[in-house]
């Protein structure tokens, strides 16, 4: 038995309060935990801030707090091989910090779903993810907890309960775990109604066990398909989360302005990956009813579903910033590496064609050919090209890196 701290409490209170009162209602709802209240366990191995994050959430599926971070990694091991685990509230700093007791691992018996990849592996770089929603996270608590928990007429009503919080989750997602999920979860229905339930519980099994039905046959209904429904309904909710202060585009442009990294090359890797894809209705990723279709068909694993939405919405994001931007105009940017060639606009043509998907330091190596060739303008080949591929997106990079390039 471990006893770990829960920190980060304040920030779960409520959005957009400030943190006086932030602070207020932390406190208020730490000095009413009881000793040996019961939390859960999560591992977020997609959190941007911190991959060995482990969330911590009330028995209700509300989110309260986080693992400590120095205490993360010593939950790691346990977490790789189980959904949740289990916590018992210990004690509070009579602040905004509480307590938990965390059994040993050994006491955690339901073993994760293993599936193996059916997609290509993602080219997205290192610490550039995509979150899992919030109602997905939860998805994965409650759906494992209703299928491997033992039910009796004592603990009928808690199972029910739980399974209310899971019915708005259940036509939430594409893959093969939640297939998973709703299946078993079906049959628990069943077993439950051979219980000697009341009449009021028996009517609200009955509603639930309709309703998941409708659901489970709705997504193996290919006539009218619903994946395509739930696929856009996701990208729609994970396009917006992207755009946020803080959210995917703004570390995805973070990445490309600290590594040098050219948009024209990974939106091309970006294109490979599905062109890569072992379906052919994925191939085309503008076609997104037969590609959800397909991804549903294949049985995929939750991270790879989200590597296709990250995907989709980085083209997206790359197509939109390069309509946003003049400068990224073929003909914009040919007309102004014009002069730079001493007005010869074939040679700057043939330019342009020629730095489509370098990496920077290739795009110099060019540069000093061609002003050995005197092709280029020597007065022109420092600040005034380096200018005009700058804010093209074709050379990220600063001007004093452009100068020093050229030197070598």
């Amino acid at each position: 038995m471990a006893e770990l701290e829960v920190t980060g409490v304040r920030y779960q209170m409520g959005d957009h309060l400030d943190i006086n009162e932030l602070t207020l209602r932390a406190e208020n709802y730490i000095h009413q935990l009881q000793n040996g209240t019961p939390m859960l366990l999560v591992a977020e191995p997609d959190n941007i801030v911190d991959a060995d994050a482990v969330a911590v959430y009330t028995t209700e599926f509300r989110k309260v707090g986080y693992i400590k971070h120095e205490s993360c990694r010593q939950l790691k091991p346990m977490l790789a091989t189980a959904p949740y685990l289990k916590a018992d509230v210990c004690g509070n700093d009579n602040h905004v910090t509480f307590f938990i007791n965390v059994p040993d691992v050994t006491e955690c018996h339901l073993s994760t779903l293993q599936i193996q990849r059916q997609l290509p592996e993602s080219i997205l770089p290192t610490g550039i993810t995509l979150p899992f929603t919030e109602e997905e996270r939860k998805l994965q608590l409650i759906a494992p907890m209703l299928c491997s928990m033992e039910i009796s007429g004592e603990n009928v009503e808690q199972w029910l309960s739980m399974a209310q919080h899971y019915m708005p989750l259940s036509r939430l997602s594409l893959t093969c775990e939640d297939d998973y999920w709703r299946d078993q979860i079906f049959k628990k229905f069943r077993a439950v109604k051979q219980l000697n339930l009341s009449e009021k519980q028996q009517k609200k099994l009955g509603e639930m066990n309709k309703e998941l039905r409708q659901t489970i046959g709705d997504f193996h209904y290919t006539h009218v398909p619903w994946q395509p429904k739930v696929f856009e309904a996701q990208l729609a909710i994970l396009e917006k989360q992207a755009m946020a202060k803080g959210g995917f585009f703004e570390h995805f442009n973070n990445y490309v302005k600290q590594e040098s990294v050219a948009r024209a090359d990974i939106e091309k890797k970006l294109k490979d990956w599905f062109k890569a894809m072992p379906h052919v209705d994925m191939q085309n990723y503008n076609n997104h009813q037969r590609l959800a279709i397909a991804l549903s068909y294949l049985g995929i694993s939750r991270q790879e579903l989200y590597d296709v939405f990250a995907a989709l919405l980085l083209l997206t994001h790359l197509k939109a910033a390069h309509k946003a931007s003049p400068a990224a105009n073929a003909d914009v940017v040919i007309e102004k590496l014009s002069p730079v060639f001493w007005g010869i606009t074939e040679d700057a043509k043939e330019f342009y064609r020629q730095i489509q998907g370098m990496k920077p330091v290739e795009i110099t190596n060019l540069v000093k050919k061609l002003i050995k060739q005197k092709t280029i303008s020597q007065s022109r080949a420092h600040r005034d090209l380096w200018q005009v591929l700058h804010d093209a997106g074709l050379y990220p990079p600063s001007e004093s890196n452009w100068n020093d390039q050229l030197k070598k």
